[in-house]
């Protein structure tokens, strides 16, 4: 029968190697607050655009001219202003496109910069770390 001793089954860290991961640890988490910061202060101002987003229907124009539309549209059509609504729905959508272009591409800016600094954390601890080990094999 073999018997183990507590050192076989890993080896003790070492504080250096704490040291460096928190070294590494501060500014990847400081940068990805500060990231996440700004874009919760930005957001409201991308929705504040005239159409906000699409599920929020009651601060839409877009989604209520679309239904005062499809309500009225007897009405519409007795009084011949089709052409009206078509370009009040054009404008509209319009301001719905740009407004929704811009959460997009917030959206993925704020992805893209937050998966690069957990990559470069992840390289970090996955080089490094080996470097550190004072494991005796």
């Amino acid at each position: 029968m073999v018997k183990f001793n507590d050192s076989d089954f890993g080896c003790k860290q070492n504080f250096d190697s704490y040291i460096w991961l928190c070294l590494t640890l501060h500014p990847v988490l400081s940068s990805l607050l500060f990231a996440s910061k700004t874009c919760s202060n930005e957001a409201p101002n991308i929705t504040h655009f005239p159409v906000g987003f699409p599920s929020f229907t009651g601060r839409s124009p877009l989604f209520g001219h679309f239904s005062t539309t499809l309500l009225g549209l007897d009405t519409i059509r007795a009084f011949a202003v089709e052409e009206v609504f078509t370009d009040q729905m054009n404008s509209y959508q319009d301001a719905h496109t740009r407004a929704w272009f811009t959460f997009i591409s917030t959206s993925a800016w704020l992805s893209y910069r937050l998966d690069i600094l957990c990559v470069i954390f992840i390289s970090f601890v996955a080089l490094v770390s080996p470097a550190l080990k004072s494991c005796k094999l």
